[in-house]
């Protein structure tokens, strides 16, 4: 089953289990704020199944997702606390399930060939980023695009540290003869 229509089915459950805890309450309009909560409620089933974000865990998904989608009503009805914790529990779990509860682990460079054994000396998450791009290029078929990211334009990063800096140093040094 496609995550989409995992999404539509988790946005249905979440909103009729909203529904569900509101029927007690009373409103002025109770048809409109059960409809609006459903559809809601729903949205964030519906987004969180069809979001595709590979560096992000699946919980982590659906929490920004269902609290970024539950932000307006909130905002309307002035009941903040009652109306995101619902939304960021529920993306929670609709995206833990959809997307899965693990941290996802890097990008594996040895299925990009433009990308095996470099090390561009970018933090992680900026590399990620770099191979996955390259990643949907290659499956699209832009292989020119990626003509900037030959090992040999790339110059290696500097040492970090003290002791490998000053042993760098050392091995350019011209020898003078003295032990």
């Amino acid at each position: 089953m496609s995550k989409m229509v995992l999404g539509i089915i988790a946005g249905v459950a979440f909103g009729a289990v909203d529904v569900g805890l509101m029927l007690p309450m009373s409103f002025p309009d109770k048809r409109a704020a059960l409809l609006g909560a459903f559809t809601s409620r729903f949205a964030i089933g519906f987004v969180i199944g069809c979001v595709q974000l590979p560096s992000w865990p699946g919980w982590l998904i659906g929490l920004v997702f269902g609290a970024l989608i539950s932000l307006p009503d909130a905002i309307v009805t002035h009941k903040y606390v009652p109306i995101l914790v619902l939304g960021g529990i529920g993306g929670l779990i609709i995206g833990g399930l959809i997307h899965g509860w693990r941290v996802p682990a890097e990008l594996d460079c040895r299925e990009i060939p433009q990308l095996r054994g470099i090390d561009y000396g970018m933090p992680s998450l900026l590399r990620r980023t770099v191979q996955a791009s390259a990643g949907a290029a290659l499956t699209a078929g832009h292989t020119k695009s990626l003509t900037r990211l030959r090992p040999a334009q790339v110059t290696p990063p500097r040492p970090r540290c003290v002791a490998a800096r000053i042993s760098s140093r050392a091995t350019r040094l011209p020898s003078s003869g003295r032990a």
